[in-house]
């Protein structure tokens, strides 16, 4: 019976002029009185009338840092897949580019130097290309990037919204097409596809500020304990490597089974 009357009560208070496009009413009074009133027939008493405008309500989605540095091998496998496992798991990724030289450097890790280890890296990424259904042709030149010019280069794409693209573009030029990075030939073949301006990006990568930012990002990737790239950082959880990018997913999604375990 009482929600009987409820119903009544917003079905009558709908009927008003005052509840035409752009008003909105806010119960101010007990049910009780509303109730009574729309019996007496005065339906306006135990309500309040008020102008609103219609806002798009923000949702809050998970996102994914992705920390990763042009001319990391591993990160190859990582670009290619993560667009779209984090859109099929409803999470926002953040590219962000850094330079992982020095976080490798102070952890002693000179990979150039290591043989046996670089000849597996290239291998295992073979294997794991194949594993995802991704394109491998043969080793990219290596090492690249020797100015840090097409990271640089990614700082602007990240500061202008194109990110994603220029980053795709560039690794699947440096792996697929045996591209070196960072040469203003290679870059010139990246943008211009991307219809950015060659020479006006280049001449923003090359000034003080983005170099200021790209430190920077750095220096938020050291933070959170990045080490090496590809890596993923979730609400602080650290996760390195292609092979943990699944794994950072669902911990996005608040699906990981130590996080289920937690609330268990």
């Amino acid at each position: 019976m009482r929600l009987s009357y409820l119903n009544s009560v917003r079905h009558a208070a709908k009927t008003q002029d005052k509840t035409s496009r752009g008003w909105a009413i806010d119960p101010v009074d007990p049910p009780c009185l509303a109730i009574r009133s729309v019996i007496a027939g005065d339906v306006s008493a135990g309500f309040r009338y008020h102008r609103v405008k219609r806002a798009r309500r923000r949702v809050d989605v998970a996102h994914i840092d992705f920390f990763y540095s042009f001319g990391s091998g591993y990160a190859y496998l990582s670009v290619l897949r993560i667009a779209d496992l984090a859109a099929g798991a409803g999470v926002e990724v953040r590219w962000r580019p850094i330079n992982v030289r020095p976080l490798m450097a102070r952890n002693n890790v000179a990979l150039k130097s290591e043989a046996l280890k670089v000849r597996y890296m290239w291998r295992d990424i073979e294997r794991r290309a194949a594993h995802h259904g991704l394109q491998f042709v043969k080793p990219p030149i290596w090492t690249t990037d020797p100015t840090l010019l097409a990271n640089r280069v990614g700082i602007v794409a990240a500061q202008e919204g194109w990110c994603k693209d220029y980053t795709v573009a560039s690794f699947r030029a440096w792996y697929l097409e045996g591209l070196p990075l960072g040469t203003g030939e290679s870059l010139a073949q990246i943008l211009g596809p991307l219809g950015r301006d060659v020479d006006g990006t280049i001449a923003k990568a090359e000034t003080q500020d983005i170099a200021d930012r790209y430190d920077a990002e750095t220096e938020v990737a050291l933070g959170h304990g990045v080490f090496g790239s590809p890596s993923f950082v979730v609400d602080g959880e650290l996760f390195w490597g292609d092979d943990r990018l699944e794994e950072a997913i669902l911990w996005a999604q608040g699906r990981h089974a130590l996080q289920i375990g937690q609330r268990l």
